[in-house]
């Protein structure tokens, strides 16, 4: 980063990063949590008898993500 920044002639490289990537970084780091509680904890139980809870949120916070993203975007 700090080359990037170093190369980047036009200021801080970060000033020019449109603020719709902190929903996209925001997002990472939520489903990165998810899948790392995750593993370290597995409940027997299934949602509906056939993924766990884990998947559900990760596809919640997908789908929340790319709704933000494109109701934004318009």
């Amino acid at each position: 980063m700090a080359i990037d920044d170093l190369l980047y002639t036009r200021g801080p490289i970060l000033e020019h990063v449109s603020p719709l990537h902190a929903v996209s970084a925001l997002s990472a780091i939520m489903m990165s949590g998810v899948a790392v509680v995750a593993l370290l904890y597995r409940p027997a139980g299934r949602v509906l008898k056939t993924v766990g809870w884990a998947s559900v949120l990760l596809l919640t916070i997908f789908l929340l993500n790319t709704m933000l993203l494109f109701s934004a975007g318009r």
